[in-house]
Order: structure tokens, then sequence, then C-alpha cells
């Protein structure tokens, strides 16, 4: 019966010793003090716009911090609100990885000039995200995008 469990323990150690090798894929988000803003996404307006690249490494806070190189993903927080009539459907701005994916997270808008707001994980490459801009008309979505973390 002893010899079982020390057979056992060995098996649960080779066990652990299997799992420590992996790097692990999703580490601990780090977070920003003040969330990094870019002055092209402070409130401006935005017409319909197809999926855009969007260099993060251009977003800052007032104490200089980027997004490090190395980001495997940011937490973003996104505002919108679109002049149309209230009630106006499938208007939105959304952030996603790559142009074919740029729908990982969509803060959508509903007219009357009422602010939505999503907040979410959105992975990158290259410290680049894509967005697109589903408006109502020419320059009627007013939208806002921070980062307020990071994860490597």
């Amino acid at each position: 019966m002893f010899e079982d469990i020390v057979k056992r323990i060995k098996a649960i150690e080779r066990e652990l010793d299997i799992l420590k090798s992996f790097d692990v894929p999703f580490k601990s988000p780090i977070l920003f003090d003040l969330p990094l803003t870019n002055t092209a996404f402070d409130g401006d307006s935005f017409s319909t716009l197809a999926a855009t690249a969007l260099d993060i490494s251009t977003f800052t806070n007032a104490a200089g911090s980027t997004v490090p190189p190395n980001a495997r993903g940011v937490i973003v927080r996104l505002q919108s609100r679109d002049s149309a009539a209230w009630g106006t459907g499938d208007l939105y701005v959304a952030v996603g990885p790559t142009a074919a994916y740029f729908y990982q997270l969509t803060c959508r808008c509903f007219g009357g000039d009422v602010w939505n707001n999503a907040s979410g994980l959105c992975a990158c490459i290259n410290r680049t995200i894509y967005y697109r801009v589903l408006a109502s008309g020419g320059n009627t979505e007013d939208i806002y995008i921070q980062v307020l973390g990071y994860w490597l």
C-alpha cells in the first residue's frame, strides 16, 4: 500500500514538471495609472470607415507611458455616439487584432447623441489593432478610444 502511494506521488510530480514546462499563454494585465489617449480619438467625428490599422504606440498619457513592443493585447475603452435619430440601429465603433477580425470589442450606439461605452480585451500584433466605424452619415459618429492597460 505504501508503495502505491509513493508511485502515485511520483506520477503527480512528473505531471507537475510537465505542466511547469508550458509557457503561460495569458499573464496578469498591467494597468496604467492614467489611460493612454490619442488626439485623433478624443471625441473626434467619423464617417463610416472600413477596418483600418491603428498603431497603439501613438497612445500616451501625462506620465509618458506607452504600450511595450512585446504586448500581446490591450485593455481598451471605447465610447461612441451618433447624431442620427434615436433608435437608429447598427451604428458602432469596433476594434480587433486584424482587418478581418475587427469586431473583437464593439461599442454600439443608438443615435440621439447619447453616449455608449464598452471596455474589454483586444489582442494586438506588433502594437497594432484595427478599428472600424459604422456611422449614420458624414462625420456623425463621435468616438473616444483609450488604452487602459496591456498584457504580455
